[in-house]
């Protein structure tokens, strides 16, 4: 949502400013009289499809420049140290009671 404060002479000119900045669909929050003349309070909601059409589309990077994806198959053979202290510990366990 977008919000503007617009002070003119009088509330013609002031609406028709409110238009031109927010577009037809704006709306008058509030109405002053001020010693310059007239102060309107004005929103207008964004439409997302709206912005979503005028927003320019990014080009994704030339393929030469990404990075070769990282692809590995081989299955880790354990540490046999590794493995050998595992079996000393669950040989010292105590059984489950």
């Amino acid at each position: 949502m977008r919000i503007i404060r617009y002070t003119a002479p009088d509330t013609r000119q002031a609406l028709r400013g409110i238009r031109e900045r927010l577009g037809d669909d704006a709306v008058i929050l509030s109405s002053k009289r001020t010693p310059e003349g007239v102060e309107l309070t004005a929103a207008v909601d964004f439409d997302a499809t709206r912005l979503e059409n005028a927003a320019v589309p990014l080009a994704p990077p030339p393929a030469e420049k990404l990075p070769a994806p990282v692809r590995t198959t081989a299955v880790p053979t354990p540490d046999p140290a590794i493995a050998r202290v595992a079996a000393q510990l669950r040989a010292a366990a105590p059984a489950p009671a």
